[in-house]
C-alpha cells in the first residue's frame, strides 16, 4: 500500500491472498528478508512458513463480478508456483487469448513435481508456448526447448477463445 501511495498510483486495489488452485488456505515459504518477491507457496524445508489465504483466479473474477470474457491478459511470476495457479483458472483459460508465465522446470523438479504436466495441461487448454525473441513473438516447438532454466512463456491461445 505504501509503495501505490508513494507512486500516485489510484487505479490499482491490493488483496491481500496467494493465487493458487483451491481457495481456502495454505503456506507460504518466506524467502529471506533481503528480497520480499521470492516467496512461493511451493514447499521448501530452509524457509520460514506462514500460513495465507488463498484464492483461484476464478473464484478471484468471480467475487469482484468481472465477466472472464473482458479479461485479455493475465502476467504470473509466481516464483515457480504458475501452473497450480493456472488449474485454478480453467474457466478463465476459455476466453483468456494470451498469458504470459515464468517458467521453473528446476524449481518444480526440486520439489517432486513434473514440469512437463504445465506444458501438457497449457496445450490441452489450446495454448501454444511462446518465447519474446527479438521483440518477435516466436513459437516453442518442443518441449525439450522449455528444459533448461527459467524463462517466460508467452502462451498465445489456439483457434479463438469463447465468448
Amino acid at each position: 500500500m505504501d509503495n501505490l501511495e508513494r507512486n500516485k498510483i489510484h487505479n490499482v486495489t491490493p488483496v491481500n491472498f496467494a493465487v493458487a488452485e483451491e481457495t481456502g488456505s495454505q503456506t507460504l515459504y518466506r524467502y529471506k528478508e533481503g528480497n520480499l518477491g521470492r516467496h512461493s507457496l511451493l514447499p521448501s524445508d530452509e524457509r520460514e512458513k506462514q500460513v495465507v489465504e488463498t484464492i483461484t483466479l476464478d473464484r478471484f473474477v468471480e467475487n469482484r463480478d468481472i465477466d472472464p470474457a473482458k479479461v485479455r491478459f493475465i502476467k504470473m511470476d509466481i516464483e515457480g508456483y504458475e501452473y497450480f495457479a493456472v488449474r485454478g483458472a480453467v474457466n478463465l483459460l476459455k476466453h483468456v487469448p494470451l498469458i504470459l508465465t515464468e517458467y521453473s522446470p528446476e524449481m518444480l523438479k526440486e520439489r517432486g513435481f513434473n514440469p512437463t504436466e504445465f506444458l501438457h495441461f497449457m496445450q490441452h487448454h489450446n495454448y501454444q508456448p511462446h518465447q519474446l525473441i527479438q521483440g518477435s513473438m516466436t513459437p516453442i516447438e518442443s518441449d525439450k526447448n522449455l528444459d533448461q532454466g527459467v524463462t517466460d512463456i508467452f502462451w498465445v491461445k489456439n483457434g479463438g477463445c469463447e465468448r
